[in-house]
C-alpha cells in the first residue's frame, strides 16, 4: 500500500511538473493588455519626438531616454539606431515615422487578432461554465439527487473534467491562430523580424553600407534569436539555405523568406552600385501584408475549428451527466 501511495504522489508532481509550460503560456496570455498599452505608449513618444523635431525644436535627453522604457526588444532596436542616426548627423524623421507607423501597425493587428478570436474565446468559457451550470439545474430540480451526495459530484467532476479539456483545447487553436500557426518557441520572430528590418533601414539610413548593416543587424539578432539569423544569413553573399514548407508552418517560411528576400535585394543593389532602401522597404511591406493575410485566413477558419473539442467532449459530458443523474434519480426515488 505504501509502495502504491509514493507511486501515486510521484505521478503527480510529475503530472504538475508537465503543466508548467502551459502555465507560462497561460499568464502570457492573460498579459497580453499590458503588452498593448506598452507598444501605445512607445508609439505615443515616438510621436512626441516627431512632433519635436518637425516643429524646429531638439528634444530634451530626458525624451531620448524615455526609449529605454519601451518594450524588449524595441528598447534596443531604437535606442541604437537613433542614436548612431544622431551621432552620424542623418535625418531622423523618416526613421521615427516608419517606426511609429510599425509600431501602430502591431497594435492594430494585435487588436484586430483579439477581436476575431474572441468567439472562439466565447465558446471556451461557455464549454467550461456550462457542466458546473447545468450540474445545478439538475440538482435543484431532479428528486432524488441530494440523497446521492458522493455519487452526482464525482459525477459532476468527471463531467466538468472532460470540458476542460475542451476549454484547454479551444485557448490553444485560438493562440495558434492568432500567430498565424506559428510554433510556440518561434512566436517572438513576429517582433525580431520587425524590428531587425527596421535596424537594418535605420543603419542604411545613417550612411552604413548595406551589407555592413545586414552584418551588424544579424548579429544583433543572434543574440536572442539563433535559428532565425542562421536561416538568414550572417554574411550577405552566403549561399541560400533550402526551405521546405513541409519543415516549416507556411508564416514561419515567409518570415524566413523575408531575410532571403532583403538579403537579395542587398546583393542586386551592390552589383548594381543603386540605392536600395525603398527596395527593403517594399520587400518588408509585402511580406508583412502577406503575412496578415495568411493570419486573418486562420483566424477566419477558427469558429469551425472549435468545434471538434466541442463535440468530443462538452457534448459527451452533458450527456454522461444528464444520463447519469437521471438514474441516480431513479435510484434514489425507489424506481426500478
Amino acid at each position: 500500500m505504501m509502495f502504491l501511495w509514493t507511486l501515486t504522489y510521484l505521478m503527480v508532481f510529475s503530472g504538475a511538473r508537465e503543466l508548467f509550460p502551459f502555465r507560462h503560456r497561460f499568464f502570457e496570455f492573460l498579459s497580453q493588455d499590458r503588452g498593448l498599452e506598452e507598444l501605445r505608449n512607445a508609439a505615443a513618444r515616438i510621436r512626441v519626438l516627431q512632433e519635436l523635431l518637425e516643429s524646429g525644436l531638439v528634444p530634451d535627453e530626458s525624451e531620448w531616454s524615455r526609449i529605454q522604457t519601451f518594450p524588449h526588444p524595441w528598447d534596443q532596436i531604437i535606442g541604437e539606431s537613433l542614436h548612431e542616426l544622431r551621432s552620424e548627423g542623418a535625418p531622423i524623421l523618416p526613421t521615427l515615422e516608419r517606426i511609429h507607423r510599425t509600431l501602430l501597425d502591431q497594435v492594430e493587428f494585435t487588436l484586430e487578432s483579439k477581436v476575431k478570436s474572441a468567439q472562439a474565446l466565447s465558446q471556451a468559457h461557455i464549454a467550461l461554465a456550462l457542466i458546473p451550470i447545468f450540474s445545478l439545474i439538475l440538482y435543484g430540480f431532479l428528486p432524488g439527487i441530494g440523497n446521492a451526495g458522493g455519487a452526482f459530484f464525482l459525477l459532476a467532476v468527471f463531467s466538468t473534467l472532460l470540458s476542460s479539456f475542451a476549454y484547454l483545447w479551444i485557448l490553444a487553436l485560438a493562440e495558434k491562430a492568432r500567430f498565424g500557426k506559428v510554433r510556440f518557441e518561434n512566436r517572438s520572430w513576429w517582433v525580431s523580424v520587425q524590428a531587425t528590418v527596421e535596424r537594418i533601414l535605420a543603419l542604411i539610413s545613417s550612411g552604413r553600407p548595406p551589407d555592413q548593416a545586414w552584418r551588424i543587424s544579424i548579429h544583433e539578432l543572434f543574440k536572442t534569436q539563433p535559428n532565425l539569423a542562421q536561416m538568414w544569413g550572417a554574411q550577405v553573399w552566403d549561399p541560400f539555405p533550402p526551405i521546405s514548407r513541409a519543415d516549416h508552418p507556411e508564416c514561419e517560411r515567409i518570415m524566413i523568406l523575408l531575410g532571403i528576400e532583403i538579403r537579395r535585394s542587398i546583393q542586386t543593389s551592390l552589383i548594381e552600385g543603386r540605392g536600395c532602401l525603398d527596395r527593403l522597404e517594399s520587400v518588408h511591406k509585402a511580406s508583412f501584408e502577406e503575412l496578415k493575410t495568411r493570419t486573418r485566413t486562420e483566424l477566419n477558419l477558427l469558429p469551425n475549428q472549435c468545434l471538434k473539442p466541442l463535440f468530443l467532449f462538452v457534448l459527451p459530458g452533458v450527456m454522461l451527466l444528464l444520463s447519469g443523474s437521471l438514474w441516480l434519480s431513479f435510484q434514489e426515488s425507489g424506481f426500478e
